[in-house]
């Protein structure tokens, strides 16, 4: 098989996927708006009535408690500063950022094995639209 044939064949099968994701995309977030409607009515009624759970036919739904936690706008260094002075790690997560892995591998200033870091690059084949 030709090169034209393949890249051809590719970009097609992409453009297909796009379609589909971007009308998946849509059903979704109607779908998602219309039950966080469904959601608060079922909410408003059990804070009116103080009922915590209603089991129907068709399912059960009851009263929950979720919990969120993300630093707040502007305070970064102010939980850095507690993390410091409490040694409380566990509250970050254990993620790196590659764009300042391969930042600091650039200037010298970190050799990633010697940081406990697998630093990995690959060869991959990525395909753009010719421009017009």
């Amino acid at each position: 098989m030709n090169i034209e044939v393949l890249v051809a064949g590719y970009v097609s099968i992409r453009d297909e996927l796009a379609e589909a994701r971007a009308a998946y995309k849509a059903v979704e977030e109607e779908s998602k708006a219309a039950m966080a409607d469904l959601e608060a009515q079922i909410l408003q009624i059990s804070n009116d009535t103080g009922v915590e759970s209603f089991k129907t036919k068709s399912g059960t739904a009851f009263r929950t408690t979720k919990d969120y936690a993300r630093v707040a706008p502007g305070a970064r260094s102010q939980l850095d500063e507690w993390v410091l002075q409490t040694g409380n790690l566990q509250v970050y997560t254990s993620h790196l950022s590659k764009v300042a892995v391969k930042e600091l591998m650039e200037t010298g200033e970190l050799e990633p094995s010697s940081a406990g870091i697998d630093y990995i690059q690959e060869d991959v084949i990525q395909v753009r639209r010719p421009t017009k």
